[in-house]
C-alpha cells in the first residue's frame, strides 16, 4: 500500500456572496467559490441551478420545513460544481451536488458521492451556527438567516 501524499496544497479561494435566490416559496442564500478573484458565475451557472432547483421538495414550508437554504456555485480546477443544501424535518441539512467539467458542451450531473469540498465546508460551518443561532435557539427568525452571510477573512 502506498503511503497518502497530498496531490497539491491547500490556498484559500475566494467567497463571494450573491443575491439571494426566490423559487415558489424556496429562498435560498447564494455563495460563489473561486479561484478568481473578481468573478461572475452567476449566468455561467443558470442551466445547472436551474437543475439543481427541480430537486427542492414542494410544499417548500410546511410543519418541519422552513422553506430556506443555500446554494454554492463553486468553480473548481477542472469542473463546476452546484453544491444544494436546505433545511428540513427541523434540524437536518439536506444536501445534492452537481458537477459539470469545464469543457466546451460539457452537461451538468448528479454526482453520485454528494461529496463537497474543504472550500464549501466553510460556507457549511457558517450556515449550521446561523441556523442554530437564528432559527433553532427559540425565537425563530428567518430573515435574519437569511441576512446572515459568511464573511471571508481578508489577510494582509
Amino acid at each position: 500500500m502506498q503511503p497518502f501524499a497530498t496531490i497539491a496544497t491547500y490556498r484559500p479561494r475566494h467567497v463571494f456572496s450573491a443575491p439571494l435566490l426566490e423559487h415558489g416559496q424556496w429562498r435560498l442564500k447564494r455563495y460563489q467559490i473561486t479561484l478568481d478573484p473578481t468573478p461572475d458565475l452567476i449566468g455561467a451557472f443558470d442551466d445547472g441551478v436551474e437543475v439543481a432547483l427541480r430537486l427542492l421538495p414542494q410544499p417548500a414550508v410546511t410543519a418541519l420545513r422552513p422553506g430556506v437554504g443555500y446554494l454554492i456555485q463553486h468553480r473548481g480546477a477542472a469542473c463546476d460544481y452546484i453544491v444544494l443544501n436546505w433545511w428540513d424535518q427541523t434540524n437536518e441539512h439536506l444536501t445534492r451536488v452537481l458537477v459539470r467539467p469545464r469543457e466546451a458542451g460539457a452537461a451538468w450531473k448528479f454526482s453520485a458521492a454528494q461529496s463537497f469540498c474543504v472550500w464549501d465546508m466553510q460556507l457549511m460551518h457558517h450556515e449550521r451556527d446561523a441556523y442554530v443561532r437564528l432559527v433553532l435557539s427559540g425565537s425563530i427568525d428567518l430573515s435574519a438567516y437569511l441576512a446572515s452571510r459568511y464573511q471571508q477573512a481578508t489577510t494582509g
